[in-house]
């Protein structure tokens, strides 16, 4: 499908170049191309995500967990600011 699209845009922008009055009618196969890719492009993704879920609800702990903890990204540990860690580890460890 996506080889079919360039193809068809190489056509266009050759005809284009050329000043061809046939370059309108291979736009708007071009046009037309890019959409069906698009439409197909955007099915396999839908059945993708749907495959994923499916995956979640079976095995909560398999790949569909590591992708969805990506996506929504882990927690960072808190980290004070250098003067109060200073303060906190004077106070945890005091010097004699």
């Amino acid at each position: 499908m996506q080889k079919e699209t360039i193809a068809a845009r190489r056509r266009y922008m050759r005809e284009l170049a050329v000043g061809s009055p046939a370059a309108d009618a291979l736009l708007d196969c071009f046009k037309e191309e890019q959409a069906e890719l698009r439409r197909v492009i955007n099915a396999a993704n839908r059945e993708s995500c749907k495959k994923r879920i499916d995956e979640v609800d079976d095995d909560p702990w398999n790949q569909g967990f590591q992708i969805v903890s990506e996506k929504t990204g882990v927690a960072k540990p808190f980290r004070p600011p250098k003067m109060k860690l200073q303060e906190i580890i004077q106070d945890l460890f005091p010097r004699k």
